[in-house]
């Protein structure tokens, strides 16, 4: 069976071949044929026939072509022709209208595929080891490099026991020109931390070794810097460290004091807090620190 591209453009492509012969003796075969309005009958899928659009186009010997239009292609399903003339034997073609595109060697037209030719840009990749390919060593497994590693893909579960030891790291790997600045502060290290190190500690079977690592922990600690705390209402319940840059701010920065209020500034000399006070001869009333905003 013919087929043919639903909605297809081109119109050398919308051919259908019929043979025509006389309508007597069904053999001899009839030239110079030409059609009328109601001589082509046209079906799609099944359903009502209609006049042609199309044009019948002679080629010798009986031998003819239908060029249907691009609207007769807009069903999918088997397409129908019948060509109903006096002195001619009826003819009946039938052609399936199909979403493929036979003339489209790449893909076929199937515009979920990538519309390129394996293994090139856009196109799809291929087992081997060469540009465009995907190298398979064994079955189930895929040698790859890896780009981009999904979040949390990697974890304790998925590393084996035993793959990171002493001897898998270089001399030196690892000193302090490999760890950024600030890269362990008290946001890094989880709130049991401490607990934890002081279990490992009670267990050690060196425990001046767990002291020692305690102590550079602290002394790591010690030299790091604490920001100034920002704009807004000093904590009910600070941090230690929130607790002493706000005295410190206090002390070491400009401040601004009237009668009615005190504010304490940043090095910038922006306020971060303010008090209102007041003072009637007999008490000195300051109230709770609230934004600065």
């Amino acid at each position: 069976m013919l087929l043919l591209q639903k909605d297809e453009a081109t119109a050398a492509r919308r051919r259908i071949p019929i043979y025509l012969v006389d309508a007597t003796d069904g053999v001899t075969p009839e030239t110079s044929v030409t059609v009328s309005a109601g001589d082509v009958k046209i079906s799609k899928d099944g359903g009502g026939e209609a006049n042609h659009g199309g044009t019948l186009n002679e080629l010798a010997g009986g031998m003819y072509y239908y060029e249907a239009t691009a609207g007769e292609l807009d069903t999918l399903g088997f397409l129908s022709i019948r060509l109903v003339k006096s002195g001619v034997r009826t003819f009946i073609a039938v052609a399936q209208v199909v979403a493929v595109d036979l003339y489209d060697d790449v893909r076929a037209g199937l515009t979920a595929l990538p519309n390129a030719a394996a293994e090139a840009a856009g196109g799809l990749f291929t087992r081997g080891t060469g540009a465009g390919q995907i190298n398979q060593p064994a079955n189930g497994q895929i040698d790859a490099k890896t780009v981009d590693i999904t979040h949390d893909a990697i974890d304790v579960d998925a590393i084996k026991n035993g793959a990171i030891s002493a001897a898998k790291f270089a001399a030196g790997a690892i000193d302090a020109a490999a760890i950024a600045q600030d890269a362990i502060d008290a946001d890094a290290i989880k709130a049991d931390a401490i607990t934890e190190i002081q279990a490992g500690m009670a267990t050690a079977t060196n425990v001046s070794d767990g002291v020692d690592a305690v102590a550079d922990y602290i002394d790591a600690v010690l030299a790091d810097t604490i920001a100034e705390l920002p704009q807004g209402q000093p904590p009910k319940n600070p941090t230690p460290l929130q607790a002493l840059m706000l005295l410190y701010m206090a002390l070491r920065n400009a401040s601004k004091a009237t009668a009615t209020l005190r504010q304490i500034l940043d090095d910038a000399g922006t306020v971060i807090a303010k008090a209102p006070m007041s003072d009637d001869t007999t008490t000195f009333d300051q109230g709770k620190l609230i934004s600065g905003a």
